[in-house]
């Protein structure tokens, strides 16, 4: 039995749901990235590397449910590796485009590093959370 109200795991185990969501991310993202903001704490272990991770976590997640849902048959790790591949990819250029920017530096390493810990984490805790919430493929 589904620990989902049955609308919402009506909605949860369709695949365009989360590549919807993978979208909405990515645009997020971009318009994140083109946005001036105060420049954050210096060092790698502050608040801004965390939210990167989490951020890249959740895309990576997104990647994850919607690829398992589309093409059960995929193995586990397929799914996981090139989750953590695209959003280290993501994250490559998300610091690029934040070199054009005003008010953002861009290429920082501790971002981009941040952002692929996030992004291998990413798919394992979507496919944890397929498993946790029973998402099956609708047949």
């Amino acid at each position: 039995m589904p620990l989902l109200p049955p609308t919402l795991h009506s909605i949860a185990v369709r695949p365009r749901t989360w590549w919807t969501l993978l979208v909405i991310w990515w645009v997020t993202l971009w318009f994140l990235s083109g946005t001036a903001h105060p420049p954050s704490l210096p060092g790698f272990l502050d608040w801004d590397k965390l939210k990167h991770a989490v951020y890249f976590m959740l895309g990576g997640s997104f990647w994850a449910l919607a690829l398992r849902l589309q093409k059960p048959h995929l193995r586990t790790l397929i799914i996981a590796l090139t989750g953590a591949a695209l959003m280290t990819v993501v994250g490559f250029f998300d610091e690029w485009h934040q070199m054009f920017t005003p008010g953002r530096s861009g290429n920082d390493p501790g971002d981009w590093i941040a952002d692929t810990i996030g992004g291998v984490l990413g798919p394992w805790v979507g496919l944890g959370c397929q498993r946790l919430l029973r998402l099956r493929p609708i047949k």
